[in-house]
Formats: structure tokens, sequence, C-alpha cells
């Protein structure tokens, strides 16, 4: 269109690549394992953008990361959208993590069991306080972890159960 610039390029131009779970420039920030259920801790405090990972990132194409809580406990906290480039948080909180797989469980540390990880964790969205109150109005996706295929039909049952929208993550096979 008439007054539009217009800028040519010898070459390839392609869309900047999403990384949708990614602990870049977050160190040991990433993981609390002191208590099972941290649903309103928020990964975005961790981001350091001037961390190295993110210079890497760029460099393959990745121009947006989903920083995520590390999948140990049952509830670690909040998704945070941000670009690896300059130090730009997009969405805060972007999902609330629940984990499904068996890294959640600890075998000296509550939960032991996917039994007990689902009891706790229909007891949290009971009665929900927070994000998780968030989460099952509807108001904030939910990232659903499963380790592997045994973690999907658990984690789909709980996300039908709540009226959960968003999305399977890592259930490999």
């Amino acid at each position: 269109p008439e007054g539009v610039a217009l800028v040519e390029l010898d070459g390839v131009l392609t869309p900047g690549l999403i990384a949708s779970h990614s602990y870049e420039g977050l160190g040991a920030e990433r993981a609390d394992m002191t208590r099972h259920a941290l649903p309103e801790a928020d990964v975005a405090h961790a981001f350091k953008p001037s961390h190295e990972d993110f210079e890497a990132s760029l460099a393959a194409g990745v121009t947006s990361i989903v920083l995520a809580p590390a999948p140990q406990i049952l509830l670690p906290g909040t998704t945070a959208v941000v670009k690896a480039a300059g130090d730009t948080i997009v969405r805060r909180p972007a999902q609330l993590e629940v984990v499904f797989s068996s890294s959640a469980l600890g075998w000296n540390r509550f939960p032991t069991s996917h039994s007990g990880a689902m009891e706790e964790l229909d007891r949290l969205f009971a009665e929900p306080e927070g994000q998780v109150a968030r989460a099952t109005s509807g108001n904030l996706p939910v990232m659903l972890v499963c380790g592997d295929r045994a973690d999907i039909p658990r984690a789909l049952s709980f996300a039908g159960r709540y009226r959960l929208r968003g999305a399977l993550y890592g259930a490999t096979g």
C-alpha cells in the first residue's frame, strides 16, 4: 500500500520461534522443594534478562520463551512469557503449572505416590484460592506436566473434573 516502507532482504526471513517450557537464565531459583505446593510462586521474579542463555536462544532463532518452574512438586507456581532480547515480560502469570509426573513424588517427602498426589490436588482444587481459583474459573490457563503416557489420563481426567483449560506438556511417547 502507498506510504508503507518497503524493506528488501537478501536471504530468508522467518518468524521467531517460541520455547514452550524453559529454565533459561533462572538458575537455582527455578525450583523450591521445601513444600509440595507453591501455586502463588511467580517464576518471573527469577527472570534475569542479561543471562548468557538468552544470547544462545536468539542465535538459534528463539525470540520468545515460556519460563517455567521446575516440575519437582505438585504446584510449583506460575509460568511467564518473556522475550529473549531485552528485559520484556510479555505475560505474567501465563499459566499455572500442575505436575502429574513422578518428578513431583518423593520417597522422603509428601506426596510419595500418585494416589496421594491426586488426593492432594483434589483437596487444593475443591476449595480453590489465589492462582488455583483463577485456573478453576477459567481466567488462568494450566500447563499439565506429564512425564510419560501413563500420566496423560490422570491429567485429562483432572482437567475435565475442574474444567481447566490449557495444555499437556512433556508426555513422551
